[in-house]
């Protein structure tokens, strides 16, 4: 279902980024529900061009640069 995925530890819970995500969003859903976990939130958003340029690069965002970044966001 997630080959592709990529799942990370966040400060909130877990975050898992895949192509399919869209198309077996539900199914994670499910997933999570028979393995007895409770999902608090559940979010599917596209790419942000940050994503896309961060992915196609290769490079990673240090804390204090998403830092900056969100305050330029709000």
């Amino acid at each position: 279902m997630f080959e592709d995925a990529a799942i990370a530890e966040t400060e909130t819970g877990i975050s898992v980024t895949a192509e399919t995500a869209r198309q077996h969003g539900t199914d994670l859903l499910v997933a999570f529900r028979d393995a007895g976990l409770t999902v608090t939130g559940f979010n599917v958003r596209a790419p942000t061009l940050d994503d896309v340029f961060l992915a196609i690069t290769g490079d990673e965002l240090d804390a204090d640069q998403v830092d900056a970044q969100e305050g330029v966001r709000n």
